[in-house]
């Protein structure tokens, strides 16, 4: 496992949970990213697609009590056996583009 792909993967989970999480959320997950107790990866890739974000086609729809329900496909999730945390890429506005 490279030392650079585990930098990358706890600062994108970091960075979205300091921008969008909630206090619980990140008063659970940031130390345990930041002491290395985690292990986080992010899910971006889909089949036909790969890594062109712009086109990505799973869906995320937010559900009555506050969770979100995704609808998609994803591939190449590298840590995939080993994570602790996933962070996801999905539209939630699919009829907008980009």
């Amino acid at each position: 496992m490279g030392v650079g792909s585990l930098g990358t993967r706890a600062e994108i989970a970091a960075e979205l949970i300091v921008g969008g999480g909630t206090e619980a959320q990140k008063a659970e997950w940031l130390p345990r990213i930041a002491s290395g107790e985690v292990l986080p990866t992010a899910v971006f890739t889909e089949p036909n697609y790969g890594s062109d974000l712009a086109s990505i086609r799973t869906r995320g729809e937010r559900q009555p009590d506050g969770s979100w329900k995704l609808y998609g496909q994803k591939t190449w999730i590298t840590h995939a056996t080993r994570t602790d945390l996933m962070t996801v890429l999905a539209r939630t506005l699919p009829d907008e583009k980009g």
